[in-house]
């Protein structure tokens, strides 16, 4: 076997270009090339064996490897570098084991992607819906047709059926699930009369329109629904908040029981009491003294005037409401009322201060009640616009009276109770706007929302 001297060539690392010693088959040491290209005798006693990188006196070679081939000339450049790639290397024996075939199983139940679309239950959210805590909408539309526009603040009422709804389970029987929302703001609002086929749900605008708005929307069905925004009262305006239904209104609950209301001024004989479990203004008069009470703002002009009446004397006379009561002393006002338990009785008085007990009046109107009011609640109301005044007794208007010009034009709000012995409750006393005709407000359909 001839066997070039590879191992050698590999290792010039340490050589000078051009020199490759070789041993001849008999042992005996033979010429390479010198690195200027001329013959190197190795025998020679001046060239030491220490100079060379590699022993060749000590590589102990096979008697049939030949170290006679020929010298070879190698040049760097043909040397393999860093950044050349490495030759050539045979594939690896394929050492992949048959395996048996797998198993045909059914393939794994698995869930479904998640962009996998729900199953279509029919049921679509209606676009612009305040909160799916609430299953049930009723979109409104608040229509004015009054001269101009319907100024912002003016409070109106929708009028629902809260019986059925309640029957049906689709309204809290406490009516804490019933608001107003407008461009997903909740708004304050009051309920009277909850539980029946003619609820009043009321409401102010917050904002001027002319024609009609279509903002407005009540939402209902709501079972974990709390407390609902609801600040109507506010001591007659003297309480720390406005309220935020009315233009100022007063159902006593803020005050306490034996002590004079908040906002209001003249007799002591006003104080405030329970009547079960509500919070009423209580009147107990001593003959031969009538006694008043007054609250509110000068400057109301155009508005509704509107209290509940309990009588509890029936012996007692003119239970009534005062309405544009323009000064401190010796002003003019509206009266209307109860002279007796089975009269109405429109006047207009004059009082020398709102502490005073008596006054001078005339008759305006009169109506016999079939039956006597009793002990009874009742509600009185006075609609106040311009030069003219109607008078309305437990929603039935008695009679429309013209004011003289220049007279009560303006006025806070007041309470008569006298002649003899008087005891009466007063209670839900409000203020708010008026224009005529009133705006309407009509109640759409109901639309729901997936549960």
């Amino acid at each position: 076997m001839v066997l070039t001297v590879l191992g050698v060539v590999a290792l010039t690392g340490c050589f000078r270009t051009g020199y490759s010693p070789h041993r001849s088959r008999d042992g005996s040491t033979g010429d390479g090339p010198s690195p200027d290209g001329k013959a190197l005798d190795l025998s020679r006693s001046d060239v030491s064996s220490d100079a060379l990188p590699l022993d060749l006196r000590r590589l102990d070679l096979p008697a049939d490897v030949a170290l006679d081939a020929p010298a070879m000339d190698l040049n760097p450049a043909d040397l393999p570098t860093p950044d050349q790639p490495p030759p050539d290397q045979p594939s690896p024996p394929d050492l992949t084991l048959d395996q048996p075939p797998a198993p045909d199983l059914p393939p794994p139940d698995l869930p479904p992607p998640p962009d996998t679309a729900p199953p279509d239950t029919g049921c679509v959210i209606p676009v612009g819906w305040w909160s799916t805590s609430y299953d049930h909408r009723r979109a409104l539309t608040v229509t004015e047709s009054a001269a101009g526009s319907l100024p912002q603040g003016y409070t109106v009422a929708a009028v629902l059926d809260t019986q059925a709804l309640i029957s049906a389970g689709k309204m809290l029987p406490s009516g804490d699930d019933l608001r107003v929302v407008r461009q997903g703001v909740e708004l304050d609002r009051r309920i009277v009369g909850l539980g029946s086929a003619s609820t009043e749900v009321w409401f102010k605008t917050q904002a001027a329109f002319d024609t009609s708005d279509t903002t407005y929307e009540l939402y209902y069905g709501n079972p974990q629904a709390g407390a609902p925004p609801a600040h109507w009262s506010d001591s007659m305006g003297a309480g720390a908040i406005a309220s935020k239904v009315y233009l100022a209104a007063d159902s006593f609950e803020d005050d306490v029981v034996g002590a004079a209301p908040g906002g209001w001024d003249g007799s002591s004989k006003y104080a405030v009491a329970l009547d079960g479990a509500n919070k009423v203004l209580r009147v107990k008069g001593t003959s031969p003294n009538a006694d008043y009470l007054f609250a509110g703002d000068y400057a109301w002009t155009d508005v509704v005037v509107q209290a509940r009446l309990r009588v509890i004397d029936t012996s007692g006379d003119h239970y009534g409401l005062f309405t544009r009561a323009e000064s401190a002393t010796n002003f003019d006002a509206l009266w209307f009322g109860l002279q007796s338990n089975n009269q109405l009785v429109l006047y207009t008085v004059t009082l020398s201060s709102s502490s005073a007990t008596g006054l001078t009046g005339s008759v305006k109107g009169s109506w016999i009640l079939t039956p006597p009011a009793g002990t009874s609640w009742h509600t009185i109301e006075t609609r106040l616009l311009g030069q003219s005044a109607a008078v309305v007794f437990d929603g039935v208007t008695k009679t429309t009276y013209s004011i003289a010009k220049n007279q009560m034009t303006h006025g806070r709000i007041g309470f008569c109770a006298g002649y003899p012995a008087s005891e009466a409750y007063w209670d839900d006393v409000l203020v708010r706007l008026y224009v005529s005709p009133e705006p309407a407000v009509s109640v759409a359909a109901e639309q729901s929302a997936c549960p």
